[in-house]
């Protein structure tokens, strides 16, 4: 970003305020989405290491964190393919094969944006196919 500039752009990426922006909410949102999975995980393996297994609401809660931290990586993945410009399609990008790779992630049935309903039915108390969890 501090060595590209635009065609007939006179600033780099780095130095355009909309880059800075986007750059610093995509950070703060894979914080969030990071800070998240690691509660839950910490919380599942307490749980884990007093029971000797988890509990469906715990498996439930890290397949949400784990949905919703893939989720969000595509969607920072997306915000860098975007400030990264024309260039950013082409094979030789890296930021194309992140983009791809990130996206696919979120087709995973473990990471799918099914996992949402199947672990809201479990919040609501709904039977739920665990086998899933």
């Amino acid at each position: 970003a501090k060595a590209k500039k635009p065609q007939g752009g006179q600033r780099s990426l780095a130095e355009r305020g909309v880059v800075q922006t986007e750059l610093m909410r995509a950070q703060a949102k894979l914080g969030g989405a990071e800070a998240y999975l690691r509660e839950c995980v910490e919380a599942c393996w307490h749980g884990a290491t007093a029971r000797g297994e988890l509990s469906p609401e715990e498996r439930a809660l890290l397949r949400l964190a784990a949905t919703y931290a893939t989720e969000t990586s595509a969607e920072v993945a997306k915000t860098a393919f975007t400030i990264g410009g024309g260039s950013a399609v082409y094979m030789t990008s890296n930021l194309q094969r992140r983009f791809r790779d990130a996206h696919v992630a979120t087709q995973h049935i473990a990471t799918a944006s099914s996992v949402y309903e199947l672990v809201g039915r479990v919040a609501m108390g709904l039977p739920t196919d665990l086998a899933m969890l």
